[in-house]
């Protein structure tokens, strides 16, 4: 086992990274960030180096009306029941996202605490919202969209997220993106059978 410390003084972020050798996994041993350094909007950088993100797409089908769907992904609170290893999404101000809301998530794997801070921007209640920090691997965005499904009965859920790795996480870019698609395909599964086994009203 060897230990790695990583300094970025332009991001205001350090990393102590402890690598062990489980057939190339990575394990994140801690992370310090300091959130008033955090910007509230990331600017992502166009160059060759946008083309290097990890870029996750998921998308399902639910029997149950975009009204629904979008009151389960816009509940913070919920998240720690469908998405795997969340154990905090803290909304500021609490409720339902609006523009300038900024969230932070702490997810819990092999023991380890990944964390990210993000500003929620673009809402469009009811259908959409698109997200924007920076976390323990790297800067991250995305969104989550409701649409009803061509018979306006059922619900087409999608979630995208782009994750573009820093510092040393850059070299690990292949093994976060399948972690990442891996992960977010189940939550997803696991949000629909959720929705779809809860009593209609």
């Amino acid at each position: 086992r060897s230990i790695l410390t990583a300094s970025d003084s332009s991001n205001i972020t350090w990393y102590q990274v402890t690598l062990d050798q489980v057939k190339g996994s990575i394990m994140i041993a801690e992370e310090l960030i300091r959130p008033s350094e955090i910007p509230q909007l990331v600017t992502f950088p166009s160059s060759r180096r946008a083309r290097r993100a990890a870029v996750v797409v998921a998308t399902i089908e639910i029997d149950r009306p975009p009204s629904d769907v979008w009151a389960a992904i816009a509940d913070y609170s919920f998240d720690l029941k469908w998405r795997l290893g969340i154990v905090e999404m803290t909304p500021d101000p609490p409720g339902q996202p609006q523009n300038g809301t900024r969230i932070r998530e702490v997810l819990r794997s092999s023991g380890r605490s990944f964390i990210t801070n993000a500003t929620v921007f673009d809402v469009e209640p009811g259908v959409s919202y698109r997200f924007s920090g920076r976390g323990t691997t790297g800067l991250v965005s995305g969104q989550r969209r409701v649409e009803a499904s061509e018979s306006g009965e059922r619900s087409v859920f999608t979630y995208h997220v782009e994750l573009h790795p820093t510092g040393f996480y850059r070299l690990l870019r292949p093994v976060l993106k399948g972690a990442l698609g891996s992960g977010l395909r189940k939550d997803l599964q696991r949000l629909k059978a959720m929705l779809e086994s809860a009593p209609v009203p």
